[in-house]
């Protein structure tokens, strides 16, 4: 029961964003890289939004992005390839009061991916698209794991699963349909 409740508080968060959440990682180990021309401040063309990007650890990078009212959100980022594309999964830091039990208790990191190209100084962040989703499971249900909570697709397949999806969709104009041009700050 408190899996359930997780996964609905956690849905809701993301209902009002254009991310599809997923309880498992997009990604295995062994498909991380790093690539240090990712490290540093980037921002969309208005200047509004930034992604900072340091090195967590030798296998993630500390996003932090702020949004174009000044707010801000942590996360652990992780740069892998599936084939010859770049994709970048992204899971919140836990934050909050970590000492109310009942807060921390119905907190579930989730994880939502992104295309990714980085071209020098210049890069497109690509979001898997929800109605490109929808679609999909509604033509073969089976093809991803997954629960709908407040009409918001929760992913549950396995890491496995969902790679292959990836891989089948990357190359397909419609599945990263909503992108962000965003560029290295000097």
């Amino acid at each position: 029961m408190k899996q359930i409740a997780r996964i609905m508080l956690l849905a809701s968060v993301f209902y009002s964003t254009a991310c599809v959440p997923s309880i498992h990682p997009f990604f295995a180990k062994g498909d991380v890289y790093m690539d240090a021309n990712l490290l540093g401040t980037w921002s969309d063309q208005d200047g509004g939004e930034t992604w900072t990007f340091i090195y967590q650890d030798d296998r993630t990078y500390l996003l932090t992005y702020t949004d174009d009212t000044g707010k801000t959100g942590a996360f652990t980022a992780s740069l892998f390839r599936l084939g010859d594309r770049s994709f970048l999964d992204i899971e919140p830091l836990r934050s909050g009061d970590r000492d109310c039990g009942l807060y921390a208790e119905h907190l579930l990191s989730m994880h939502s991916v992104y295309l990714i190209t980085i071209d020098g100084k210049k890069g497109r962040l690509a979001f898997l698209d929800p109605k490109y989703l929808k679609a999909a499971l509604e033509s073969d249900p089976t093809v991803l794991a997954h629960t709908v909570v407040d009409d918001q697709i929760v992913l549950t397949a396995t890491t496995e699963r969902l790679k292959a999806f990836l891989l089948s969709s990357a190359n397909k104009p419609e599945a990263f349909v909503m992108s962000e041009t965003i560029e290295k700050k000097k």
